[in-house]
C-alpha cells in the first residue's frame, strides 16, 4: 500500500470512528420516567413503559399498553437520528390507565407527516446507570432510565421523598439508616449534578426554589450502600 493509499485509509477510518452512532443506544431497553411537551410533564403511570433501539435492523420499538415500532436513521454523528413508518400495533389494551397515557406517549414519534427527526443523549449516572433524553423537532422530551422503576432501586425502601411532585422543598426520611453520615447528590435528567449535602439526620428539608421545574433524581450515599429515586419539580 503507497503512503497515499494508507494516508486516505487512515482519514477514512479517523472519520468514521468520529461520526459513528453512540453504540450505547443499542440493545438496551430504556425505561420512560418523564415525559417533557412544552414545559409540561406527564410521569408514566407505571414502571414497565419504555423504549429499545436495535442496530442490525435500524428498529425501534416503543412499548406500553402495547408496542409502536419504527424504521431508524441514523445521521453522521451521535446525537441525532430520523424516524418513518412509526404504526402501533393493532392489538385491544384493557387496562385504561396506560391506553390514555400512550396516545401521549407515542405522539412524540407520530407527529408531523410520518416523518421525524430527533437528538438523543445518553449520560452515565454512575453505579451502572444510564438516562437517554431524546428530543423531537416538536418541542417534546422523553427522558429514560436504564432502571426499571417498578423493581429497582428507585423502590427500595431505604428514603422516602414527600412531597412529589414538589415546588418549594422536600422532606427526605431515611428509613433504613444506621449512625452516620449520607451524602445526597441531586441530578437533572441529563445527569448533571445540581446539589450535594452532607446529613447525619433521619429526616431533613432541602430547599427546591433554586431548580428549574423537571425531573431530579436523588441519590443517597450512607458509606454501604446507594439508593436512587426520582422526583419532580413543579
Amino acid at each position: 500500500m503507497t503512503m497515499n493509499k494508507l494516508y486516505i485509509s487512515l482519514l477514512l477510518l479517523i472519520s468514521y470512528c468520529s461520526f459513528a452512532q453512540d453504540s450505547r443506544i443499542f440493545g438496551q431497553d430504556w425505561y420512560l420516567t418523564d415525559l417533557n411537551y412544552d414545559g409540561t410533564h406527564y410521569p408514566p403511570p407505571r414502571g414497565n413503559l419504555g423504549v429499545r433501539f436495535e442496530s442490525g435492523t435500524q428498529e425501534m420499538t416503543a412499548w406500553a399498553c402495547y408496542s409502536m415500532y419504527g424504521q431508524i436513521t441514523f445521521a453522521n454523528n451521535e446525537t441525532e437520528f430520523s424516524g418513518t413508518n412509526f404504526s402501533p400495533c393493532l392489538c385491544w389494551c384493557t387496562d385504561s390507565v396506560l391506553q390514555a397515557y400512550e396516545d401521549i406517549y407515542f405522539y412524540l414519534f407520530m407527529e408531523g407527516d410520518g416523518t421525524n427527526d430527533f437528538t438523543y443523549v445518553i449520560t452515565e449516572l454512575g453505579d451502572n446507570q444510564k438516562s437517554l433524553v431524546i428530543n423531537s423537532a416538536y418541542n417534546k422530551q422523553a427522558i429514560y432510565s436504564t432502571v426499571h422503576m417498578a423493581t429497582a432501586d428507585f423502590n427500595k425502601p431505604d428514603f422516602s421523598i414527600a412531597p412529589n411532585p414538589a415546588a418549594d422543598w422536600i422532606e427526605i426520611t431515611l428509613e433504613n439508616q444506621t449512625e452516620g453520615t449520607s451524602r445526597i447528590e441531586f441530578y437533572d435528567s441529563l445527569g448533571k449534578i445540581c446539589k450535594a449535602e452532607q446529613s447525619n439526620s433521619f429526616q431533613f428539608k432541602m430547599d427546591t426554589r433554586d431548580l428549574s421545574q423537571g425531573l431530579y433524581f436523588v441519590k443517597i450515599n450512607n458509606g454501604n450502600s446507594t439508593v436512587t429515586k426520582k422526583f419532580v419539580k413543579l
